[in-house]
């Protein structure tokens, strides 16, 4: 995921009471390389894809249990 966004930040502020200033405390991370994490997924595109959609600060903008289970990256384990 890496670290917060200026945007995602100012967002976090307007919702919930905090210093904003108390992020800068945990520094800043860089996304991790997930082709090398995972390169034995298959179906690595639709496996980054999900892991994108469901990994997000903001609530709204996670891909929901529902949608998360029909995404492509089942497909292939999806009964027909």
């Amino acid at each position: 995921m890496g670290s917060l966004t200026p945007e995602e930040t100012n967002e976090y502020v307007q919702r919930v009471p905090f210093e904003p200033d108390l992020f800068k405390e945990f520094g800043e991370y860089s996304r991790v390389n997930l082709r090398d994490k995972f390169h034995m997924v298959k179906d690595f595109d639709n496996f980054h894809d999900l892991l994108l959609r469901m990994l997000q600060y903001l609530p709204e903008r996670r891909i929901s249990a529902a949608e998360a289970m029909n995404h492509p990256f089942f497909d292939e384990i999806r009964p027909k």
